[in-house]
Parts: C-alpha cells; structure tokens; sequence
C-alpha cells in the first residue's frame, strides 16, 4: 500500500490554469486509486493550508476557488508533519505555479531538512512547476532534489499540467506501489 499526498496551488496566480489543476488531480486520483492499492490525501493551499481529505481510499469531490497567496512552504510542512511518523510507501505531488510568498508557519531550511530526510527513507517527493515563475533547474538544486523529481509545464499553455500529469499517471500504471517513484525519471 502506499499514501499518495497532493499538494494542490490554489493562489490567485493559478486562475490562468482555468480547471486544468482540479482535472489534473482527479486524473492522478483516479488512475492511482484504479492501479494500486493506495490512500490518499489532498490540501490545498493559498495563504492558508486546508486539508481536503485525509488517508482515504476514496477520495471526495471538492471545490477549486483560486485566490490570494502562496503558502508552499506551511503546505509541506503540514503535510510532513501530519504523516511522516508512518512507514507506509508515501509520495507528495505538488502542483504549484509559484514560489512561495506567504508561509508563516515554515521556513525553507526546515523544510529541505525533513525533506531530505524523508527521502532517504520512505518519502517521494514530485513537483509540477509552472515555468513561467519557477527555475526548474535551481529549484532542484535548492531542495537538493534530483531534477527530475520536478517537471514544468507553461502556465500560458493550460494543457501542458495535464500532459505532465499524463506521464505522472502512465508512471504510476507501470510501477509497483511500493518502488513508485524511486527511480522516477520523466525527462
């Protein structure tokens, strides 16, 4: 079994996405859940993390409002922090257009650390990156992450966070649960 957690950008930036990011996360879901035995969780986030739902096997639908800002750092920190006692198989998808503005809770440096640690062990962590707003190359750099751990799609071309999440969910169908992501190389 594995917990796959979604962190979902629901800043005002994301408004040029129009339903993509909500289309993108129901095909992720779907695929995952018909394909493995998995769990899920989802939190949104904007200036504020909101936990959608949580280490359910049956994901509920949900709305997608985007506004304010982008609270990246607070949304890994939360979900970290909620599920990184656990030793189940866990992969943490964030889909951002953005770096993060507004965390109050978590700072960067903490957040690379359990990060890093959390790879070393259980944890796979996926970035889907807007690259209008995002250095793909120095992001992977900064988190101290493969870079193909981080893909990009052109926020101007809506359809390419849904081709992204194409080889994300064909990645999924032709992986085992328990080594999904591991050796994940889209590039």
């Amino acid at each position: 079994m594995a917990h796959i957690i979604i962190l979902l950008d629901e800043s005002g930036s994301m408004n040029v996405l129009g339903d993509k990011p909500l289309v993108a996360v129901n095909n992720i879901l779907s695929t995952t859940f018909e394909e493995n035995n998995c769990v899920f969780s989802l939190y949104k986030f904007n200036n504020c993390v909101v936990p959608m739902f949580q280490y359910t096997p049956n994901p509920v639908n949900f709305l997608y409002k985007p506004y304010g800002m982008t609270a990246l750092f607070d949304a890994l920190g939360m979900a970290i922090d909620s599920y990184s006692m656990t030793d189940i198989t866990t992969i943490c998808i964030v889909i951002t257009d953005g770096s993060d503005n507004c965390s109050a809770d978590y700072k960067f440096e903490e957040i690379k650390e359990k990060i890093n640690i959390l790879e070393n062990n259980n944890w796979s962590f996926i970035f889907m990156c807007g690259e209008r707003n995002m250095d793909i190359e120095y992001t992977a750099n900064m988190f101290g992450l493969p870079k193909n751990r981080f893909l990009s799609f052109d926020t101007n071309t809506p359809d390419e966070l849904l081709d992204i999440t194409q080889k994300i969910t064909d990645e999924i169908s032709t992986t085992n649960a328990l080594d999904l992501f591991k050796n994940f190389n889209l590039n």
